[in-house]
């Protein structure tokens, strides 16, 4: 009888947990399908703010859960890798269009705002890591905005760069 129950428990949390990542892989497809262009301020888009919100909804229930530890880590890394991919994609095709300096400002704002969200929880340091790289390396944006500030310096002092 016990073990009867047992099994069919175990069969409903796999079912919920299949259920969950369907929905996080149809928000992750919408995500890229619906592009919002970023404001005049180059805040976040409402649709990030709400993945964002959703995000750390599922994580806040899942770290409460009684889950054990490895399952667990293993959930969050599934459940941010299958949301954050695509939330930089989205963001990155947002501000495609934008200028140089417009788009790293962009870039760094949706950057910030996921690794804010990710920092609280256990097991996402290998993706606050890769966000951190994207900010400081790669197309370095905080580097375009120093270097654009100080030309712009630069020629409010009227000397030239080559």
């Amino acid at each position: 009888m016990f073990l009867n129950a047992y099994v069919k428990f175990s069969w409903f949390i796999l079912y919920k947990k299949l259920e969950l990542f369907y929905s996080l892989n149809a928000t992750a497809t919408r995500l890229i399908e619906k592009v919002d262009i970023p404001t005049n301020d180059l805040n976040l888009s409402d649709e990030l703010r709400r993945t964002l919100t959703l995000l750390r909804d599922i994580l806040e229930t899942h770290s409460t859960s009684m889950i054990p530890f490895e399952s667990k880590r293993i959930d969050f890394q599934q459940i941010v890798y299958s949301i954050i991919d695509p939330l930089l994609q989205m963001c990155s095709l947002s501000a495609a269009k934008l200028g140089v300096i417009e788009m790293a400002v962009y870039l760094v704002n949706c950057i910030s705002a996921i690794r804010t969200t990710l920092a609280v929880f256990a097991f996402t340091d290998e993706k606050i890591e890769m966000l951190e790289g994207q900010v400081w390396g790669g197309e370095n944006n905080l580097e375009i905005l120093f270097f654009s500030k100080l030309n712009f310096c630069f020629r409010l002092m009227r000397i030239q760069i080559h």
